[in-house]
């Protein structure tokens, strides 16, 4: 388990005004948003080669760690990053709302 070791803000460390038990981090990545099953096929193999990464293998490795549910998983991408996030922990067609609006 990913735990924060320190919170640093403006090069000063404020870890001790913090639970970092309780703490997580978060990126800013820019870059376009899409739905991973929105992005065609021909801009997901260019994104595979010019990043160095095989998205058949990602996709192998979130089951082996017990994440099930990435086909509508939310991506970032740009240049040089290609970041999948925003993954399921429950099928997302079986979620029913627990009331109506």
């Amino acid at each position: 388990k990913y735990s924060v070791q320190s919170v640093v803000n403006n090069g000063r460390n404020l870890t001790n005004h913090y639970l970092t038990d309780c703490c997580f981090q978060i990126e800013y990545v820019i870059g376009e948003e899409s739905k991973l099953n929105h992005i065609n096929d021909g801009l997901l193999k260019h994104l595979e080669v010019k990043l160095k990464f095989n998205l058949s293998s990602l996709y192998q490795e979130f089951q082996n760690s017990g994440i099930r549910y990435t086909y509508d998983a939310s991506v970032i991408f740009n240049d040089s990053e290609f970041k999948i996030l925003d993954f399921g922990i429950q099928d997302p067609q079986e979620f029913v709302p627990l009331y109506e609006l």
